[in-house]
């Protein structure tokens, strides 16, 4: 799972989102989730970018494991998409958080949030 959550939802807080990690993770199952922070304050206000291009992640990621040589004993590279750290406070907490995979636009409730510095 590939999921996208808006760092100032108030309708589902990010809360949830490590919440949801560490209930993953105490199920063993911590390898199979990506999670990506957003700079947006409304519920879903995620561009057609953001979501493009962590569909296309998620995509690759799902084929990448079922692709050619398996079940035929080869060993196949399977590329976990880079997600975001929700669960480390101090990372959470840096003036940055969030901006690897929030687009660039300024628009909505991203001006709440501190430009990201240029990548």
């Amino acid at each position: 799972m590939l999921s996208l959550h808006g760092l100032g939802d108030l309708f589902v807080p990010f809360s949830m989102e490590q919440a949801y990690a560490r209930d993953v993770a105490r199920h063993g199952r911590g390898h199979l989730l990506v999670q990506r922070a957003i700079r947006t304050v409304n519920h879903c206000e995620f561009s057609r970018a953001e979501v493009g291009t962590a569909w296309n992640a998620l995509a690759r990621w799902v084929e990448s494991r079922r692709g050619p040589g398996k079940g035929h004993g080869s060993k196949r590279h399977v590329k976990v998409p880079v997600g975001d750290d929700v669960l480390d406070p101090a990372v959470v907490a840096t003036e940055t958080y969030g901006c690897r995979f929030s687009g660039r636009a300024r628009t909505g409730t991203r001006a709440l949030f501190a430009a990201c510095p240029s990548r």
